[in-house]
Protein backbone atom coordinates (compact mmCIF):
# COMPACT_ATOMS: atom_id res chain seq x y z
CA UNK A 1 0.00 0.00 0.00
CA UNK A 2 1.11 3.58 -0.65
CA UNK A 3 -0.09 6.75 0.98
CA UNK A 4 -0.92 10.27 -0.07
CA UNK A 5 0.08 13.04 2.28
CA UNK A 6 -2.19 15.91 3.23
CA UNK A 7 -0.60 18.69 5.28
CA UNK A 8 -2.83 20.70 7.56
CA UNK A 9 -1.93 23.94 9.31
CA UNK A 10 -2.83 23.77 13.00
CA UNK A 11 -1.82 26.49 15.48
CA UNK A 12 1.13 27.49 13.34
CA UNK A 13 2.42 23.92 13.01
CA UNK A 14 2.01 21.33 10.26
CA UNK A 15 0.06 18.22 11.13
CA UNK A 16 1.00 15.39 8.75
CA UNK A 17 -2.01 13.26 7.93
CA UNK A 18 -1.59 9.97 6.10
CA UNK A 19 -4.55 8.91 4.02
CA UNK A 20 -4.31 5.20 3.20
CA UNK A 21 -5.10 4.41 -0.41
CA UNK A 22 -4.38 1.73 -2.98
CA UNK A 23 -1.29 1.97 -5.15
CA UNK A 24 -1.78 4.95 -7.50
CA UNK A 25 -2.07 3.84 -11.11
CA UNK A 26 -2.49 5.64 -14.39
CA UNK A 27 -5.88 4.66 -15.89
CA UNK A 28 -5.53 2.05 -18.61
CA UNK A 29 -7.93 1.17 -21.40
CA UNK A 30 -9.29 -2.36 -21.09
CA UNK A 31 -9.90 -4.68 -24.05
CA UNK A 32 -13.32 -5.60 -25.40
CA UNK A 33 -12.90 -9.06 -23.95
CA UNK A 34 -12.33 -7.64 -20.47
CA UNK A 35 -15.28 -5.28 -20.80
CA UNK A 36 -17.42 -8.15 -22.08
CA UNK A 37 -16.88 -10.14 -18.91
CA UNK A 38 -18.08 -7.19 -16.80
CA UNK A 39 -21.34 -6.70 -18.69
CA UNK A 40 -21.91 -10.46 -18.96
CA UNK A 41 -21.67 -10.88 -15.19
CA UNK A 42 -24.13 -8.02 -14.73
CA UNK A 43 -26.64 -9.47 -17.20
CA UNK A 44 -26.42 -13.02 -15.87
CA UNK A 45 -26.72 -12.24 -12.17
CA UNK A 46 -30.52 -12.05 -12.46
CA UNK A 47 -33.32 -12.50 -14.99
CA UNK A 48 -32.25 -10.07 -17.69
CA UNK A 49 -34.18 -11.17 -20.81
CA UNK A 50 -31.57 -9.98 -23.30
CA UNK A 51 -28.82 -11.94 -25.05
CA UNK A 52 -25.45 -10.20 -25.33
CA UNK A 53 -23.41 -10.25 -28.54
CA UNK A 54 -20.02 -8.83 -29.63
CA UNK A 55 -18.30 -10.10 -26.47
CA UNK A 56 -15.01 -10.53 -28.35
CA UNK A 57 -13.35 -8.66 -31.20
CA UNK A 58 -13.59 -11.73 -33.43
CA UNK A 59 -17.39 -11.69 -33.18
CA UNK A 60 -17.74 -8.06 -34.33
CA UNK A 61 -19.42 -7.55 -37.73
CA UNK A 62 -16.24 -6.06 -39.26
CA UNK A 63 -13.89 -8.22 -37.15
CA UNK A 64 -12.47 -4.99 -35.77
CA UNK A 65 -13.58 -2.05 -33.63
CA UNK A 66 -15.49 0.62 -35.52
CA UNK A 67 -15.57 3.76 -33.34
CA UNK A 68 -18.38 6.15 -34.22
CA UNK A 69 -15.86 9.03 -34.30
CA UNK A 70 -13.59 7.31 -36.88
CA UNK A 71 -15.26 8.60 -40.03
CA UNK A 72 -12.35 7.52 -42.23
CA UNK A 73 -12.79 3.89 -41.21
CA UNK A 74 -16.57 4.05 -41.50
CA UNK A 75 -16.31 5.56 -45.00
CA UNK A 76 -13.84 2.90 -46.07
CA UNK A 77 -15.98 0.02 -44.79
CA UNK A 78 -19.07 1.49 -46.43
CA UNK A 79 -17.26 1.87 -49.78
CA UNK A 80 -16.18 -1.78 -49.59
CA UNK A 81 -19.68 -2.96 -48.82
CA UNK A 82 -18.62 -3.99 -45.30
CA UNK A 83 -20.56 -3.72 -42.08
CA UNK A 84 -19.82 -0.32 -40.59
CA UNK A 85 -22.05 -0.47 -37.51
CA UNK A 86 -20.35 1.48 -34.72
CA UNK A 87 -18.98 -0.73 -31.93
CA UNK A 88 -17.47 2.04 -29.79
CA UNK A 89 -18.59 5.48 -28.71
CA UNK A 90 -18.25 8.09 -26.00
CA UNK A 91 -20.07 8.02 -22.67
CA UNK A 92 -19.69 8.85 -19.00
CA UNK A 93 -17.19 7.05 -16.78
CA UNK A 94 -19.13 7.05 -13.51
CA UNK A 95 -22.65 7.06 -12.10
CA UNK A 96 -22.27 10.76 -11.29
CA UNK A 97 -21.92 11.49 -15.00
CA UNK A 98 -18.26 12.53 -14.81
CA UNK A 99 -15.05 11.38 -16.47
CA UNK A 100 -15.72 12.37 -20.06
CA UNK A 101 -11.96 12.58 -20.70
CA UNK A 102 -11.98 8.85 -20.00
CA UNK A 103 -15.26 8.42 -21.83
CA UNK A 104 -14.47 5.74 -24.44
CA UNK A 105 -17.00 2.90 -24.31
CA UNK A 106 -17.55 -0.47 -25.93
CA UNK A 107 -20.97 -1.24 -27.38
CA UNK A 108 -22.50 -4.72 -27.12
CA UNK A 109 -25.48 -5.70 -29.23
CA UNK A 110 -28.44 -7.05 -27.25
CA UNK A 111 -31.26 -9.15 -28.71
CA UNK A 112 -34.37 -10.55 -26.98
CA UNK A 113 -35.76 -14.01 -27.71
CA UNK A 114 -39.22 -13.01 -26.50
CA UNK A 115 -39.17 -9.81 -28.60
CA UNK A 116 -37.11 -10.77 -31.69
CA UNK A 117 -37.75 -7.50 -33.52
CA UNK A 118 -36.07 -5.46 -30.80
CA UNK A 119 -32.38 -4.55 -30.59
CA UNK A 120 -30.63 -2.63 -27.84
CA UNK A 121 -27.08 -1.69 -26.86
CA UNK A 122 -25.22 -2.38 -23.64
CA UNK A 123 -22.28 -0.11 -22.79
CA UNK A 124 -19.07 -0.55 -20.81
CA UNK A 125 -16.65 2.30 -20.17
CA UNK A 126 -13.24 1.15 -21.36
CA UNK A 127 -11.36 2.93 -18.57
CA UNK A 128 -13.51 2.39 -15.47
CA UNK A 129 -15.78 -0.57 -16.25
CA UNK A 130 -18.90 1.48 -15.50
CA UNK A 131 -21.62 -0.26 -17.49
CA UNK A 132 -25.27 0.04 -18.45
CA UNK A 133 -27.98 -2.27 -19.76
CA UNK A 134 -30.54 -0.50 -21.94
CA UNK A 135 -34.28 -1.23 -21.46
CA UNK A 136 -36.18 -3.25 -24.03
CA UNK A 137 -39.40 -1.36 -23.22
CA UNK A 138 -40.32 0.97 -26.06
CA UNK A 139 -42.92 3.62 -26.81
CA UNK A 140 -46.54 3.47 -27.91
CA UNK A 141 -47.23 6.94 -29.19
CA UNK A 142 -45.92 9.37 -26.61
CA UNK A 143 -46.10 6.95 -23.72
CA UNK A 144 -43.97 4.01 -22.60
CA UNK A 145 -45.32 0.55 -23.29
CA UNK A 146 -47.10 -0.99 -20.33
CA UNK A 147 -46.73 -4.54 -19.09
CA UNK A 148 -50.08 -5.25 -20.77
CA UNK A 149 -48.66 -4.01 -24.09
CA UNK A 150 -45.69 -6.33 -23.63
CA UNK A 151 -47.90 -9.38 -23.06
CA UNK A 152 -47.05 -9.56 -19.37
CA UNK A 153 -50.45 -8.60 -17.99
CA UNK A 154 -51.30 -12.13 -16.80
CA UNK A 155 -48.48 -12.13 -14.26
CA UNK A 156 -49.46 -11.03 -10.74
CA UNK A 157 -48.17 -7.65 -9.56
CA UNK A 158 -45.33 -7.98 -7.09
CA UNK A 159 -45.38 -5.84 -3.98
CA UNK A 160 -42.95 -3.00 -3.45
CA UNK A 161 -41.20 -5.02 -0.72
CA UNK A 162 -40.79 -8.00 -3.07
CA UNK A 163 -39.20 -5.77 -5.71
CA UNK A 164 -36.92 -4.18 -3.12
CA UNK A 165 -35.78 -7.62 -1.93
CA UNK A 166 -34.95 -8.59 -5.51
CA UNK A 167 -32.85 -5.43 -5.88
CA UNK A 168 -30.96 -6.11 -2.64
CA UNK A 169 -30.34 -9.72 -3.69
CA UNK A 170 -28.86 -8.58 -7.02
CA UNK A 171 -26.71 -5.96 -5.29
CA UNK A 172 -25.29 -8.48 -2.82
CA UNK A 173 -24.20 -10.74 -5.67
CA UNK A 174 -22.53 -7.88 -7.54
CA UNK A 175 -21.05 -5.83 -4.70
CA UNK A 176 -19.95 -8.71 -2.44
CA UNK A 177 -20.23 -8.63 1.35
CA UNK A 178 -20.74 -5.39 3.19
CA UNK A 179 -23.27 -2.85 4.38
CA UNK A 180 -25.78 -1.69 1.77
CA UNK A 181 -28.12 1.29 1.58
CA UNK A 182 -31.11 1.39 -0.76
CA UNK A 183 -32.23 4.68 -2.32
CA UNK A 184 -35.51 4.90 -4.18
CA UNK A 185 -38.58 7.01 -4.82
CA UNK A 186 -40.89 6.34 -1.84
CA UNK A 187 -43.83 4.08 -2.67
CA UNK A 188 -47.40 4.89 -1.64
CA UNK A 189 -50.75 3.20 -2.53
CA UNK A 190 -51.66 5.97 -4.98
CA UNK A 191 -48.70 4.87 -7.13
CA UNK A 192 -49.98 1.29 -7.48
CA UNK A 193 -51.03 1.65 -11.11
CA UNK A 194 -47.66 3.07 -12.10
CA UNK A 195 -45.98 0.13 -10.42
CA UNK A 196 -48.36 -2.40 -11.99
CA UNK A 197 -47.88 -0.97 -15.49
CA UNK A 198 -44.14 -0.52 -15.44
CA UNK A 199 -41.05 -1.08 -13.31
CA UNK A 200 -39.68 0.31 -10.07
CA UNK A 201 -36.17 1.68 -9.71
CA UNK A 202 -33.69 1.13 -6.87
CA UNK A 203 -30.21 2.50 -6.30
CA UNK A 204 -28.13 0.36 -3.96
CA UNK A 205 -24.85 1.72 -2.57
CA UNK A 206 -22.21 -0.08 -0.57
CA UNK A 207 -21.42 2.08 2.46
CA UNK A 208 -18.66 2.32 5.04
CA UNK A 209 -20.35 0.97 8.21
CA UNK A 210 -18.19 3.22 10.44
CA UNK A 211 -18.71 6.56 8.71
CA UNK A 212 -21.77 6.01 6.51
CA UNK A 213 -19.80 7.13 3.45
CA UNK A 214 -21.31 5.89 0.19
CA UNK A 215 -18.57 4.12 -1.77
CA UNK A 216 -18.06 4.14 -5.57
CA UNK A 217 -19.62 0.68 -5.61
CA UNK A 218 -23.30 0.71 -6.52
CA UNK A 219 -25.99 -0.64 -8.81
CA UNK A 220 -28.98 1.09 -10.34
CA UNK A 221 -31.71 -1.49 -10.95
CA UNK A 222 -35.11 -1.26 -12.63
CA UNK A 223 -37.17 -4.32 -11.78
CA UNK A 224 -40.27 -5.34 -13.76
CA UNK A 225 -43.24 -5.34 -11.38
CA UNK A 226 -44.82 -8.45 -12.96
CA UNK A 227 -41.98 -10.80 -13.86
CA UNK A 228 -39.22 -9.57 -11.56
CA UNK A 229 -36.94 -9.23 -14.59
CA UNK A 230 -34.03 -6.81 -14.50
CA UNK A 231 -35.22 -4.50 -17.30
CA UNK A 232 -32.34 -2.05 -17.22
CA UNK A 233 -29.56 -1.02 -14.89
CA UNK A 234 -26.10 0.39 -14.29
CA UNK A 235 -23.12 -1.00 -12.37
CA UNK A 236 -20.32 1.14 -10.91
CA UNK A 237 -17.66 -0.80 -9.03
CA UNK A 238 -14.41 1.03 -8.34
CA UNK A 239 -11.62 0.47 -5.82
CA UNK A 240 -11.70 3.11 -3.08
CA UNK A 241 -8.53 5.25 -3.17
CA UNK A 242 -9.43 7.95 -0.65
CA UNK A 243 -10.03 8.02 3.09
CA UNK A 244 -13.72 7.62 4.02
CA UNK A 245 -13.28 9.26 7.44
CA UNK A 246 -14.48 12.88 7.16
CA UNK A 247 -12.38 15.58 8.83
CA UNK A 248 -15.08 18.19 8.30
CA UNK A 249 -18.55 17.70 9.75
CA UNK A 250 -21.70 18.10 7.70
CA UNK A 251 -22.64 21.26 9.62
CA UNK A 252 -19.22 22.79 8.94
CA UNK A 253 -19.60 21.82 5.26
CA UNK A 254 -22.91 23.69 5.16
CA UNK A 255 -21.28 26.80 6.64
CA UNK A 256 -18.47 26.65 4.07
CA UNK A 257 -21.01 26.23 1.26
CA UNK A 258 -23.08 29.18 2.48
CA UNK A 259 -20.02 31.46 2.47
CA UNK A 260 -18.99 30.27 -0.97
CA UNK A 261 -22.46 30.85 -2.41
CA UNK A 262 -22.84 34.24 -0.72
CA UNK A 263 -19.73 35.43 -2.60
CA UNK A 264 -21.63 34.60 -5.78
CA UNK A 265 -24.79 36.41 -4.74
CA UNK A 266 -26.69 33.27 -3.71
CA UNK A 267 -28.43 32.78 -0.35
CA UNK A 268 -29.44 29.29 0.78
CA UNK A 269 -32.94 29.26 2.30
CA UNK A 270 -33.12 25.58 3.27
CA UNK A 271 -30.89 22.50 3.09
CA UNK A 272 -32.43 19.11 2.21
CA UNK A 273 -32.16 16.00 4.37
CA UNK A 274 -30.01 13.02 3.33
CA UNK A 275 -31.57 10.99 0.56
CA UNK A 276 -32.28 10.64 -3.14
CA UNK A 277 -33.66 13.58 -5.16
CA UNK A 278 -33.04 12.40 -8.73
CA UNK A 279 -35.53 13.73 -11.28
CA UNK A 280 -37.20 16.21 -8.92
CA UNK A 281 -38.01 19.74 -10.14
CA UNK A 282 -37.43 22.35 -7.45
CA UNK A 283 -37.94 26.07 -8.11
CA UNK A 284 -37.98 25.26 -11.85
CA UNK A 285 -34.60 23.52 -11.59
CA UNK A 286 -34.63 19.90 -12.80
CA UNK A 287 -32.21 17.78 -10.77
CA UNK A 288 -30.36 14.99 -12.63
CA UNK A 289 -31.12 11.35 -11.91
CA UNK A 290 -28.03 11.06 -9.68
CA UNK A 291 -28.90 13.94 -7.32
CA UNK A 292 -28.22 12.80 -3.75
CA UNK A 293 -27.57 14.32 -0.32
CA UNK A 294 -25.12 12.75 2.11
CA UNK A 295 -21.49 11.62 2.38
CA UNK A 296 -20.18 10.15 -0.90
CA UNK A 297 -16.95 9.12 -2.59
CA UNK A 298 -17.01 11.17 -5.79
CA UNK A 299 -14.77 10.57 -8.80
CA UNK A 300 -13.97 13.68 -10.81
CA UNK A 301 -13.30 14.20 -14.51
CA UNK A 302 -9.72 12.91 -14.19
CA UNK A 303 -10.88 9.89 -12.11
CA UNK A 304 -9.40 11.30 -8.90
CA UNK A 305 -11.54 10.38 -5.89
CA UNK A 306 -12.78 12.79 -3.22
CA UNK A 307 -14.78 12.23 -0.06
CA UNK A 308 -17.52 14.86 -0.27
CA UNK A 309 -20.57 16.15 1.47
CA UNK A 310 -23.16 16.35 -1.29
CA UNK A 311 -25.58 19.16 -0.38
CA UNK A 312 -28.77 20.32 -2.12
CA UNK A 313 -30.84 23.28 -1.02
CA UNK A 314 -33.32 25.91 -2.11
CA UNK A 315 -31.89 29.37 -2.70
CA UNK A 316 -32.54 32.97 -3.58
CA UNK A 317 -30.38 34.85 -6.08
CA UNK A 318 -29.41 38.53 -5.86
CA UNK A 319 -31.88 39.32 -8.63
CA UNK A 320 -34.73 37.84 -6.56
CA UNK A 321 -35.02 34.56 -8.46
CA UNK A 322 -35.77 31.43 -6.46
CA UNK A 323 -33.56 28.50 -7.43
CA UNK A 324 -32.06 25.24 -6.26
CA UNK A 325 -28.33 24.63 -5.74
CA UNK A 326 -26.29 21.43 -5.67
CA UNK A 327 -22.93 21.87 -3.96
CA UNK A 328 -20.22 19.42 -2.95
CA UNK A 329 -17.78 20.13 -0.11
CA UNK A 330 -14.61 18.06 0.22
CA UNK A 331 -14.92 16.38 3.62
CA UNK A 332 -11.12 16.24 3.99
CA UNK A 333 -10.04 19.70 2.82
CA UNK A 334 -13.15 21.93 2.82
CA UNK A 335 -12.91 22.74 -0.90
CA UNK A 336 -16.34 23.81 -2.21
CA UNK A 337 -17.53 23.02 -5.71
CA UNK A 338 -20.72 23.55 -7.63
CA UNK A 339 -21.88 20.38 -9.29
CA UNK A 340 -22.68 20.13 -13.00
CA UNK A 341 -22.51 22.67 -15.81
CA UNK A 342 -23.49 25.59 -13.58
CA UNK A 343 -20.21 25.00 -11.75
CA UNK A 344 -18.20 25.94 -14.84
CA UNK A 345 -20.28 29.06 -15.45
CA UNK A 346 -19.96 30.25 -11.86
CA UNK A 347 -16.25 29.41 -11.72
CA UNK A 348 -15.76 31.79 -14.65
CA UNK A 349 -17.42 34.46 -12.53
CA UNK A 350 -14.87 33.80 -9.79
CA UNK A 351 -11.98 33.98 -12.30
CA UNK A 352 -13.23 37.32 -13.60
CA UNK A 353 -13.42 38.63 -10.02
CA UNK A 354 -9.81 37.54 -9.45
CA UNK A 355 -8.65 39.22 -12.67
CA UNK A 356 -10.47 42.46 -11.79
CA UNK A 357 -8.76 42.48 -8.38
CA UNK A 358 -5.38 41.85 -10.07
CA UNK A 359 -4.51 39.08 -7.64
CA UNK A 360 -1.02 37.61 -7.82
CA UNK A 361 -2.30 34.04 -7.58
CA UNK A 362 -5.02 33.10 -10.08
CA UNK A 363 -7.13 30.03 -9.29
CA UNK A 364 -8.50 28.21 -12.34
CA UNK A 365 -11.17 25.57 -12.20
CA UNK A 366 -10.80 23.91 -15.57
CA UNK A 367 -8.36 22.84 -18.25
CA UNK A 368 -8.65 21.48 -21.77
CA UNK A 369 -7.52 17.92 -22.57
CA UNK A 370 -7.66 16.70 -26.17
CA UNK A 371 -10.18 19.39 -27.03
CA UNK A 372 -12.51 18.75 -24.08
CA UNK A 373 -12.98 21.22 -21.25
CA UNK A 374 -12.53 19.53 -17.88
CA UNK A 375 -13.84 20.80 -14.55
CA UNK A 376 -11.17 20.01 -11.94
CA UNK A 377 -11.85 19.63 -8.23
CA UNK A 378 -8.61 21.09 -6.85
CA UNK A 379 -7.95 24.43 -8.60
CA UNK A 380 -5.06 24.99 -10.97
CA UNK A 381 -2.83 27.84 -9.78
CA UNK A 382 -1.23 30.45 -12.01
CA UNK A 383 1.54 32.34 -10.20
CA UNK A 384 3.93 34.75 -11.91
CA UNK A 385 3.35 33.16 -15.31
CA UNK A 386 3.78 29.59 -14.05
CA UNK A 387 1.03 26.97 -13.79
CA UNK A 388 0.79 24.50 -10.90
CA UNK A 389 -1.52 21.49 -10.45
CA UNK A 390 -2.33 19.45 -7.35
CA UNK A 391 0.09 16.52 -6.93
CA UNK A 392 -2.89 14.18 -6.43
CA UNK A 393 -3.46 14.36 -10.19
CA UNK A 394 -0.01 13.01 -11.10
CA UNK A 395 -1.07 9.39 -11.64
CA UNK A 396 -4.21 10.55 -13.52
CA UNK A 397 -1.88 12.28 -15.99
CA UNK A 398 0.46 9.32 -16.36
CA UNK A 399 3.16 10.41 -13.88
CA UNK A 400 4.51 8.82 -10.73
CA UNK A 401 5.52 11.21 -7.92
CA UNK A 402 8.21 9.53 -5.81
CA UNK A 403 10.01 11.54 -3.15
CA UNK A 404 11.22 14.59 -5.05
CA UNK A 405 11.06 13.08 -8.53
CA UNK A 406 8.50 12.88 -11.30
CA UNK A 407 8.69 9.69 -13.37
CA UNK A 408 6.86 9.16 -16.66
CA UNK A 409 7.01 7.41 -20.02
CA UNK A 410 9.52 10.03 -21.27
CA UNK A 411 11.92 9.92 -18.35
CA UNK A 412 12.16 11.54 -14.94
CA UNK A 413 13.01 14.90 -13.45
CA UNK A 414 13.82 16.16 -9.97
CA UNK A 415 11.52 18.85 -8.54
CA UNK A 416 13.08 20.94 -5.79
CA UNK A 417 11.14 22.48 -2.91
CA UNK A 418 11.46 25.89 -4.57
CA UNK A 419 9.49 24.45 -7.50
CA UNK A 420 6.51 23.35 -5.37
CA UNK A 421 3.67 25.15 -3.63
CA UNK A 422 1.20 24.53 -0.80
CA UNK A 423 -2.45 25.46 -1.25
CA UNK A 424 -5.23 24.61 1.22
CA UNK A 425 -3.07 21.85 2.67
CA UNK A 426 -2.30 20.26 -0.70
CA UNK A 427 1.06 19.93 -2.47
CA UNK A 428 1.23 21.55 -5.93
CA UNK A 429 3.72 20.77 -8.70
CA UNK A 430 4.63 22.58 -11.96
CA UNK A 431 2.27 21.42 -14.70
CA UNK A 432 4.96 21.88 -17.35
CA UNK A 433 7.32 19.47 -15.57
CA UNK A 434 4.57 16.85 -15.37
CA UNK A 435 3.85 17.24 -19.08
CA UNK A 436 7.54 16.94 -19.98
CA UNK A 437 8.05 13.54 -18.35
CA UNK A 438 4.87 12.01 -19.75
CA UNK A 439 5.01 13.41 -23.29
CA UNK A 440 2.01 15.73 -23.00
CA UNK A 441 2.07 18.79 -25.23
CA UNK A 442 1.14 21.92 -23.27
CA UNK A 443 0.23 25.48 -24.22
CA UNK A 444 -1.92 28.30 -22.86
CA UNK A 445 -5.21 29.73 -24.11
CA UNK A 446 -5.13 33.32 -22.89
CA UNK A 447 -8.60 34.15 -24.14
CA UNK A 448 -10.32 31.35 -22.19
CA UNK A 449 -7.72 31.38 -19.39
CA UNK A 450 -7.14 27.62 -19.53
CA UNK A 451 -4.09 25.34 -20.01
CA UNK A 452 -4.37 23.23 -23.17
CA UNK A 453 -3.09 19.64 -23.01
CA UNK A 454 -2.71 17.18 -25.90
CA UNK A 455 -2.41 13.68 -24.45
CA UNK A 456 -1.63 11.10 -27.14
CA UNK A 457 -1.94 8.07 -24.86
CA UNK A 458 -5.56 9.03 -24.22
CA UNK A 459 -6.30 8.80 -27.95
CA UNK A 460 -8.45 5.67 -28.27
CA UNK A 461 -8.06 5.62 -32.06
CA UNK A 462 -4.28 5.41 -31.76
CA UNK A 463 -4.50 2.68 -29.11
CA UNK A 464 -6.86 0.60 -31.25
CA UNK A 465 -4.53 0.89 -34.25
CA UNK A 466 -1.66 -0.40 -32.11
CA UNK A 467 -3.73 -3.45 -31.12
CA UNK A 468 -4.60 -4.46 -34.68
Amino acid sequence: MQTKRIRWMLSGMYLLLLVRIGTPQTPTMMTREQAGQIILQFAQVWQYPGVLHWLTTDTLPAKMEVPEWDMDLISYLASQGGNWNATMGHWQASWFGTGMIYGDVYYFLVTFDQYPERYRIAKVNAWTGYCELEPFRGYRGDEYETNENLGLGNYPVKTFDELRNIAVNIARQLLDDGTLEVLTVPYSPDKYQVLADMVWGFIVFKVDPKTGAHLPQMVELWINSRTGWLEKGALWKRTVTVSTMPLISKEEAKRLARRYLADLGITITEWFEDGFYGGEIINKVALPYYAVVGLYVYEDELLEQHLVWSLIGTSKRDDGRLSCEWVMVDALTGTVKFFGEQGLNLSLKLINKQVSRKVQRLELFRLSINGKLVDVWEPILCVNGRTFICADYCDNLGVEWVGDRLKGRCGEVRVGKWDTMQHHGRLYLPLRRICEVTGIRLWWDNERKVPILKVDWLDAKRMLEQRR
